[in-house]
């Protein structure tokens, strides 16, 4: 990174560099980083509120549709996590020697199993008629 510093500044944050066991580069980019999450933060916090003004209520609504079906198309990407929980119900089926303990395990495991194929029968469902999500 080049950047036009007087000679002492230079020299102050090469001492914070050593101290902090950083390059000079790297100290500058987190200061640099730092100094743009502000603005940002700050342009953020008075840009929001100024575009929503600016938005009629069905515009507003779009927008809002439009990120919660992008928060859950990520959600769905992730790991599956109620395939990780049948996994781990299985194995302390697998170990557990006291009868109530299995019929416990047995009970969580068919809520899983139900969970599972509710959410897999929404997704096809929905799927099946993308016009549904307006």
């Amino acid at each position: 990174m080049s950047l036009d510093l007087s000679v002492e500044t230079e020299a102050r944050l090469r001492a914070k560099a050593q101290e902090e066991g950083l390059s000079l580069d790297a100290l500058l980019d987190r200061l640099l980083n730092d100094d743009a999450v502000t603005l940002g933060r700050r342009g953020g916090k008075i840009g929001g509120p100024a575009r929503a003004d600016k938005l009629t209520s069905e515009q507003r609504s779009e927008s809002a549709r439009k990120a919660v079906q992008a928060r859950w198309a990520r959600g769905n990407q992730g790991s599956d996590t109620s395939r990780k929980a049948g996994h781990l119900c299985l194995d302390c089926i697998k170990k557990t020697k006291n009868e109530n303990e299995l019929r416990r395990l047995t009970e969580e495991l068919q809520r899983i199993v139900f969970h599972r194929q509710y959410r897999n029968a929404a997704r096809a469902q929905s799927s099946a008629r993308p016009h549904a999500i307006r």
